[in-house]
């Protein structure tokens, strides 16, 4: 946190998003009392917490709405965590890893004003002490949104050949980690992983806030 973030914080306290008490924007009571991820359809995710829990999907529908770097933060010490966990039980190693945020479209980041995976993946990315190259993974074209999707398979029609990977040379035979805020189906996360792989990536995993 910043000199001007404490002075503000001090001047205008915050609150709990889940219960409203003052103190930081997710107390740690509440942040102790979120339900742990369900198991994910692919080993290579990897998620913290269930969306089904009333209290993640508040927090998550906020991440959404607003571009709350505090939020970020504390989520970031939690995916750093998880990560490390991952790594140190995987036959295979992340080494040199590359940390790419899911991105979203024009139109979209137009609307909202940001990406909210690039949000979580840049405090993510201190504690990795590793740099976001935002300009490897891109979205191609405009879709809908998945969660207006009726099914699996639509969410895998709509969201088929929507990236493309720049600057391939980048990522040869590098681990790559998506970054995203939710996955349900993982339609999404397994799309961008198949193009990276295609392009040259040696393993592509990814890690979640919640699913």
């Amino acid at each position: 946190m910043s000199i001007l973030e404490k002075i503000l914080s001090f001047l205008f306290p915050t609150n709990c998003i889940v219960c409203n008490t003052e103190g930081p924007d997710i107390c740690t009571k509440c942040l102790m009392s979120f339900e742990e991820s369900k198991p994910s359809n692919y080993d290579w995710i990897v998620s913290v917490w269930n969306y089904r829990d009333p209290n993640v999907e508040k927090v998550m529908r906020h991440i959404k709405n607003y571009p709350n770097k505090r939020v970020a933060e504390i989520f970031s010490t939690k995916l750093f965590s998880d990560l490390k966990k991952y790594n140190e039980s995987s036959n295979e190693k992340l080494r040199d890893v590359i940390l790419v945020p899911i991105p979203i479209g024009r139109a979209r980041f137009r609307q909202r004003g940001y990406n909210q995976s690039l949000l979580l993946a840049r405090p993510l990315a201190s504690l990795l002490h590793r740099k976001i190259d935002r300009g490897i993974l891109v979205k191609a074209k405009q879709t809908k949104k998945q969660g207006t999707t009726k099914n699996k398979s639509e969410r895998i029609h709509n969201i088929e050949g929507s990236f493309q990977v720049m600057h391939a040379k980048k990522i040869k035979n590098r681990d790559i980690v998506l970054v995203d805020d939710i996955t349900t189906t993982g339609t999404t996360l397994f799309e961008a992983r198949k193009v990276l792989l295609a392009a040259g990536a040696k393993n592509v995993i990814a890690i979640t806030v919640a699913n």
